[in-house]
Formats: C-alpha cells, structure tokens, sequence
C-alpha cells in the first residue's frame, strides 16, 4: 500500500476510503508469508510489511476522520466517515485475522525475541476483544456515536439574539456576570432536555449493543471487555474501586474545603450550580489575544521553555496541523490525532476565548509532543502507552509551562490561572471518577432504563460533588441529566478514569518542578520518550513516578499540593 506523504499542508493532503479489497489481498499475502515462512527472518521482514500497512490505513482513517470533524455539514466528508464506520470493523477483521498468523507462527519466540514480549501480549489481547461474529455490532457502535456526535455539533442556540453552537456558548457560562451565566447555562441545559429522548436513546442503543458483543465473546458484561479494548493489561476494576475509595477519603474533601472558600472568595452565600464555573468576582483569566496571536506566543513559549520542544510546535504550526477556530459545523471538544505516516500528529480545538484556550495549547500540545518522541519505534503500539499514561504527557505539560505562561497571560491574569488551574484538578478528579463509578453500574446493569441511568447518575455525582444542588434551577439536572455532554461516555466507554489517574501522576510533576525545574522536565521528556514499551505498572516504575493506584500515594500527595495551592492564594 503506498504510503501517506506530506508535501506542504496538511489541507492538501487528500485521500479516500481505504479500498477494502486491496487491503484484504495484501493482507492475506502478508498472512501467507508468515505462516510459510522457511526461517524467522523472513517471518519478522513479512510482519515489518503489517506494521507498514496498519500505518497507512490508521494514517488514512485518520485525515478522514479530522476532515469530518472540521465540518460535519460537508456531505464528502460526512459520507466518507459514515464509510470508514462501516467498514472498519471489516479491517479489523483483516487485520486480527493477520495477527492470529503471527501467534501461529513456528518463529513465535523468535518473533518475540525481536519486537519483545509486550507486542505479543498486545496480540493475544486483540485476539480477546474481536471475532467476526460482533462485526455487526461493531457497525452499529459506530453508527451510535456518530449519532451522538451528528446530535450535539447540530446544536444552534439562540442567546442573547444570535445563535452559537455549544462550545461557543461556553464563554457565557462562564461569564462574570451571574445573570448572564445563568440564561447561558439555562438555554444550553435546555437543549439537552428538549433532546432528552434522542440521548438516552442513542446511549440506551449503546449499552445494548455493547453488551451483546461482549457476552458473544464469552463475557459476563461489557465491563472485562472494556478493560481489555483499554489495553488494560495488568490491572483490573478491582485496582480501580480502590483508587475510586482513596479519591473519595482523602481528594474528595480536599475538593470540598476549596469549593467553600471559592464561594467565599466570590461573595455568593447561596451557591447555584452555575456559580461553580467561577472562581474570581471580576472573572475568571482570561489569555492575551485572539487565536493567531496566542499560537504566536505559545510557540515563543516553547522556544524558550527548550529548544527542541519548540521546533515541533513550530513544524506543526508551519504545516497547517492546527486547527483551533470554533466555527459552525464544526465538531465540539478538542483532541491530538498521531499520523504514523506523517511522523507528526493534528491539534484540534474550538477556541472561545476563556482560560481553556491556553489548556489546549499545552494538554494538546503534551500529547502531540509524545506523538513526536515516540513516533520512531517500529512496532506501532510501543509509540504511545495506554490511555492513562498518555494523559499524563498531556496534562503534566499544563503544569510544566508554569514558568512560562507570561507569554500566553498579563500578570493579573496569570496570577488568578495558576491558582485556578490547580483547583480545577482538583475539582476534576472528583468528577472524572463520577464518570467511571457510573458507566461501571450501568454496564454492570445493562438492563437499566434510561431514566433509572440518570437516578444512579445523580446518586453517584452526590457522593464525589455533594456541594452540587440544581435544585429549582433544572429539573432535568437535578434528575440526572448531567451526563449527557460528556462524549466519552458515548465514544470512549471507562476512558475517563484515565484522565484522573493521570491528573494525580501531573500533580506529582507539579510538586517536583517546584522543587527542581530541571529535574522534573527531564524527567518528563524521558518518561515520554519511553512511549507504550511497557504495560502501566511497569512504565511508571520505569519512569520513577509514583502509581496513584498504591495506597497512600494520593494521602501524601495531597498534603504537598495544598502546600502549592496556598502560595498561590497568597499571590493573588
């Protein structure tokens, strides 16, 4: 298959739906070549042409699925998805039917000798989470959350006398002003509530189909089988509702103890749940400039921050991988996507002029800079580690620019963010194991009705957020409704515990660069030069970051991140 190359801009890349017949027959003569093999290296150069062919294809997939995200009203690239929605699973197909090949090998020591006992691992996991017999399923997965994402980037509301979609509405609901937050927020929560049925159905959809993949592959639920599509290798749920008790002992309070004094800070002595959203009276920071301006100033940023971290932002910003401006049609959220062929991922945002605009261009930009670092090992999954690892290159690197944000705020507005930013993970985290302790009872219950999902919602979000009350403000909140804006539950089902195990290992780079800057950047570029070259339990050890799923860890972190949270409070 001929590779993907770039020259100039990424908008003059152009490609099509993978020709499923082509891939199958390359496939099957890479197949061939293993199974008849006469010596292990002509074994290991056959699967050197898989890694090969799994690059383009995951390349091309790719520019098709950021293409459709950059509008969803273009009916190319909205029929182009709807294809590769279709027809990955039949790739999937191909290409578990390929490593099966390799697990059947004569040369399978020699195999593993060569590309290392984590690849072969990862094989036979594959060969746990597919089978043709859930391709149907598989299709109808896809379709459902294309249906969720066609159903929110569709949003148009009207405030204020003009129509926003929902990132830009974003802006409003954090507005300064109390009455201007709460219409933004009524009229966004409205949307929701006047789809009520369409998301639950769509999810309810989700849950069903899920769930009969995985008990066609031998599962008691979806549950095990999510873990294993997580390339969760060597820990379980189990390890999971530990570290969810531990967040809720010794994170949980701390959240709460700041929330109080947010209110405080603010002067509002009956708190609604859209006073949350701000942390200062006169408003929360707010960056310097518009889109063209902040890129500018992040990328003298990085420059200054090191040399060589600089020159990839520069190469992603001179080669049209960025693509930040909310427009309408444009999907929602914000993520990195790796090109294996271009050896240089895609930023993509919708920025709307608050403090998260700046969180962007440092999360974004962590896993970028990973993508970048780890792009040269030769077997695809070593490049970049499982999803809570790859969270932890993201959001450390908001906490790394620390020093250097001056270009991205003024200092009024820099001294309000870095006490913020901090308070903000630590408001995450209580939220983000919301999200896991829910998708764990509903997959655990797939039999729940929609509305019983939102009770067990709204039951949960009580003991992680107990300062939450919707009360009058939105029935449909108070009744559970909340869940519905976050896409990872619909896309990425138990994605997003990931992001608070990596929010506690962020924290401990930020206590460590406040001890030693030096240290702690090496420590962070080493830890994501290692890529995906280890399960979790082994890659942090190997890194010398301490696991969060270890009792004690986030006990004593706590202690020193208060420490940090209060010196900041002193600045403002």
């Amino acid at each position: 298959m001929e590779k993907i190359v770039e020259n100039g801009k990424f908008s003059d890349i152009k490609v099509s739906v993978p020709n499923y017949e082509e891939y199958k027959k390359e496939a099957a003569e890479i197949k061939d070549e293993i199974l008849n093999a006469s010596s292990a290296e002509i074994a290991v150069a056959a699967i050197r042409k898989y890694f090969a062919l799994t690059d383009t294809f995951d390349t091309v997939s790719t520019i098709i699925f950021i293409h459709f995200s950059q509008n969803t009203l273009d009916e190319e690239y909205v029929k182009a998805q709807d294809e590769m929605d279709e027809k990955g699973p039949l790739f999937t197909e191909i290409f578990t039917d390929l490593e099966k090949a390799i697990l059947n090998s004569k040369y399978l020591k020699d195999i593993e000798n060569t590309f290392g006992e984590l690849y072969i691992a990862q094989l036979k996991n594959a060969q746990d989470i597919f089978s043709n017999e859930i391709i149907e399923e598989l299709q109808l997965e896809n379709k459902y959350v294309s249906e969720y994402n066609k159903l929110k980037s569709g949003a148009m509301i009207e405030f204020q006398g003009k129509e926003y979609n929902l990132p830009q509405m974003q802006k409003f609901m954090v507005s300064s002003d109390r009455e201007v937050r709460r219409l933004a927020n009524k009229a966004t929560w409205d949307f929701y509530e006047n789809h009520d049925k369409e998301f639950g159905d769509i999810y309810d959809k989700l849950v069903k189909v899920r769930t009969k993949m995985a008990q066609k592959l031998g599962y008691e639920n979806f549950v095990p089988l999510a873990y294993k599509r997580m390339q969760r290798l060597d820990y379980t749920a189990k390890e999971i509702s530990k570290y969810r008790l531990e967040l809720k002992k010794y994170l949980v309070p701390l959240a709460e103890k700041y929330r109080l004094k947010q209110m405080e800070r603010i002067g509002i002595k009956d708190p609604h749940f859209y006073d949350y959203s701000i942390n200062f009276i006169d408003g929360n920071p707010v960056p310097n400039g518009d889109t063209e301006t902040l890129t500018n100033e992040a990328e003298r940023m990085y420059h200054e921050m090191n040399e060589d971290i600089g020159q990839r932002f520069t190469y992603l910003k001179e080669h049209g991988h960025l693509d930040l401006e909310a427009r309408k049609g444009k999907q929602g959220g914000g993520y990195e996507a790796p090109m294996a062929d271009l050896k240089a991922p895609f930023i993509f945002s919708n920025f709307n002029k608050t403090q998260g605009d700046v969180e962007v261009l440092t999360h974004e930009f962590g896993h970028a800079l990973q993508a970048m670092l780890g792009a040269s090992y030769e077997v695809p999954s070593y490049r970049s580690p499982g999803m809570e690892c790859c969270e932890m290159h993201s959001m450390s690197m908001e906490y790394l620019t620390y020093p250097y944000l001056h270009y991205l705020f003024d200092e009024e507005n820099l001294r309000k963010y870095l006490y913020q930013h901090i308070l903000d993970a630590i408001f995450f985290i209580p939220y983000g194991a919301t999200v896991d302790e829910f998708q764990h009872v509903v997959y655990e219950n797939p039999n729940l009705t929609p509305e019983e999902r939102k009770h067990e919602w709204r039951k949960i979000e009580k003991e992680y957020t107990p300062h939450i009350h919707y009360g009058e403000d939105s029935e449909f909140l108070e009744n559970g409704g909340f869940w519905y804006k976050q896409a990872h539950i619909f896309e990425n089902p138990f994605y997003y515990i990931d992001y608070t195990i990596a929010q506690v290992v962020s924290l401990e780079f930020l206590v460590e660069s406040h001890e030693d800057y030096k240290k702690a950047l090496d420590k962070y570029l080493n830890y994501c030069k290692l890529g995906g070259t280890l399960p979790y339990n082994k890659l942090l050890d190997k890194a010398s970051i301490a696991n969060p799923m270890h009792e004690g860890v986030i006990r004593d972190l706590m202690v020193k991140v208060e420490e940090i949270i209060k010196k900041y409070e002193k600045n403002l």
